[in-house]
């Protein structure tokens, strides 16, 4: 009888063993052919992501090609960056020289438009654009620390009010509005006239320090981070466009004190830029941008 009992109890063991073998080898099966099922999906859904790319892509393409972006009317834009007796095809000058003429026919064009006037300021663009400069060199904002405490973040996102007054601001302000259609080529201008890094100084000098401090501001401080989102889209492009050349020539020239990383706000702006329509220029930009992503 215990025998027979011993046996039964036997069996049952080498039964349970059995069915739990199966059972192992069996969930296991189960669980590598879900792993492959679920890879199977993963490769699917990103060869379906890539083929979105891919549409997403062409309809860009197709839209470039398509869309035609307005550009300044040629002799609006003759009337308010070129001399008084410049043509299409300026005379031999020096390119220095052409410059600051289209810079002084730039300011030319605001004083015939009104807009210190409209804000009862007695004096032309030209001394009010000076002026800006002046105290925009005397009064530099945080590039950081601004979060310290409370009163330095205030100081930094009131910055330009304080710096420069309101009537200046809103002085600004009336010019972008009214210029829309010339932002693109008469930033390029300034740019390119208040340059610290061209060979021969600029007139007015405006030191590489002072465009550092601003282009920081802009790209790292949350002052000048919210004051850019406050501004219409192609501003704040510009405006971010400009100051990572700055910022990559301070690199280049060890120059870069707060050790402003550029790698963020450079992929960012790349990113906006290529969806955005608000830049007739903006495959230029991209351009630009693009070499300068190649150095980092």
């Amino acid at each position: 009888m215990k025998t027979s009992f011993v046996a039964i109890v036997a069996v049952a063991v080498i039964v349970l063993a059995c069915a739990a073998g199966y059972f192992y080898f069996q969930n296991k099966q189960i669980r590598e052919e879900t792993r492959q099922q679920l890879e199977a999906e993963r490769a699917a859904l990103q060869e379906q992501a890539a083929g979105l790319e891919r549409k997403i892509e062409e309809l860009e393409t197709r839209v470039r090609e398509d869309v035609e972006i307005p550009q300044p009317a040629a002799d609006a834009l003759r009337e308010a960056i070129e001399p008084d007796n410049a043509t299409q095809e300026l005379p031999g000058a020096e390119e220095g020289d052409s410059v600051q003429g289209r810079v002084m026919g730039f300011f030319r064009y605001l004083d015939s438009k009104g807009y210190t006037d409209r804000r009862g300021i007695d004096m032309g663009s030209s001394e009010l654009f000076m002026k800006a400069l002046q105290r925009l060199d005397g009064a530099r904002p945080l590039i950081s620390g601004e979060n310290q405490n409370l009163f330095a973040l205030m100081k930094n996102m009131t910055f330009f009010f304080r710096a420069l007054g309101k009537d200046t601001l809103l002085t600004a302000r009336d010019i972008v509005e009214g210029e829309t259609a010339l932002m693109e080529p008469v930033t390029a201008l300034f740019f390119e006239w208040l340059d610290p890094w061209q060979p021969q100084p600029p007139v007015p000098w405006v030191s590489r320090d002072m465009m550092y401090d601003y282009a920081g501001f802009f790209l790292q401080s949350m002052g000048g981070r919210a004051y850019l989102f406050r501004r219409e889209p192609g501003v704040r492009m510009l405006a971010l466009y400009y100051s990572i050349l700055v910022l990559d020539r301070a690199n280049r020239d060890g120059l870069n004190a707060e050790g402003i990383d550029i790698v963020p706000a450079l992929e960012a702006l790349i990113q906006e830029m290529r969806y955005s329509r608000r830049l007739s220029g903006r495959h230029h930009y991209l351009a630009a941008l693009r070499e300068i992503r190649s150095r980092y």
